[in-house]
């Protein structure tokens, strides 16, 4: 399977759809090209957080977006790159147990946790995705090829069938777990990239 770096970035606002009171909305879909150097992924990324439809500004002048990165693996190297550079990050480690816990910097968060909450905004309409995005064919045909199979000892694994991608569903996934994360209810509006 060819790997590719994905970014996946929400822009989660406070809607209306259909009489509810929150609706969540994916502004930007990207798989970047195999092979794009990490550094030059931060600074597309960091431009890309700079305009619209991600980058918003408050009355001060400040960006007001969050980065979202997926600092499991190799991603730590990613989140250092954009730490160094002086960009404002927080960083989610994928795990396999069920627990989720605050670190300096971010957050542990099981899959399970990140699957069911994309999941369960997708099976509700909560989650809409921006029409003509260019990859939103891609997120589909991973969300398709997404599974769940349980190990030897019944624990759920989450993983794209064998020599699909899922880097896309990952992305969003990390980048609505977050952003309801931030809300926690209060209605107040996020926005956020995940990579």
């Amino acid at each position: 399977m060819d790997k590719k770096s994905s970014v996946a970035a929400g822009g989660l606002n406070q809607g209306i759809l259909r009489g509810r009171s929150v609706a969540n909305e994916v502004r930007h879909l990207e798989r970047l090209p195999l092979g794009t150097a990490y550094p030059a992924q931060v600074e597309y990324i960091r431009d890309l957080c700079r305009r619209s439809p991600l980058g918003r500004y408050d009355l001060r002048g400040k960006l007001n977006t969050s980065l979202v990165i997926d600092q499991t693996g190799v991603g730590r190297a990613v989140f250092d790159l954009f730490r160094e550079r002086g960009i404002p990050t927080i960083g989610i480690t994928i795990k396999a147990d069920e627990s989720e816990t605050s670190t300096r910097g971010g957050f542990r968060v099981a899959k399970l946790q990140l699957v069911s909450r994309l999941q369960a905004m997708l099976h509700s309409d909560d989650l809409k995705i921006a029409a003509g995005l260019k990859d939103t064919q891609a997120l589909v045909r991973e969300l398709q090829d997404f599974r769940a199979s349980f190990t030897s000892v019944g624990h759920a694994v989450f993983n794209a069938r064998e020599g699909q991608h899922d880097d896309l569903v990952l992305a969003v996934a990390i980048g609505v777990w977050y952003g309801e994360r931030m809300k926690g209810g209060s209605g107040r509006k996020v926005r956020l990239t995940g990579i």
